[in-house]
């Protein structure tokens, strides 16, 4: 699925989809982690900057607009990304191949089981 819409697939992708999606709500999640941490941490430091406030100081200015920056894009991307998790982990749930075709099909060539 691609924004809610179905993708027709070959057997072959459709066999690679169903392999891939618990593999990528688990990378999905441990993305989004990174993120808040990186994001937080980020945050922390600017708000460092704002304690020693000066208002003469471009540093000031630039940290208030910056952390003001990082909590909207927070509160933009966590919720997105938490509903494509979301819909990965219910993919993953409802894949209809069957566990035997994935157990008889071969790998493409240069895929790693």
């Amino acid at each position: 699925m691609v924004r809610g819409k179905k993708v027709p697939l070959s057997a072959e992708d459709e066999v690679a989809a169903v392999r891939y999606a618990p593999l990528a709500v688990v990378l999905m999640t441990y993305q989004l982690a990174n993120l808040v941490t990186l994001y937080t941490a980020l945050g922390l430091m600017q708000v460092a900057n704002l304690t020693s406030w000066d208002e003469t100081s471009p540093i000031t200015a630039f940290a208030a607009v910056f952390l003001i920056a990082l909590v909207v894009v927070l509160a933009v991307v966590v919720p997105l990304q938490i509903s494509y998790i979301r819909n990965a982990r219910a993919f993953a749930r409802s894949a209809t191949v069957s566990r035997s075709t994935l157990a008889t099909s071969e790998p493409a060539s240069g895929e790693l089981n």
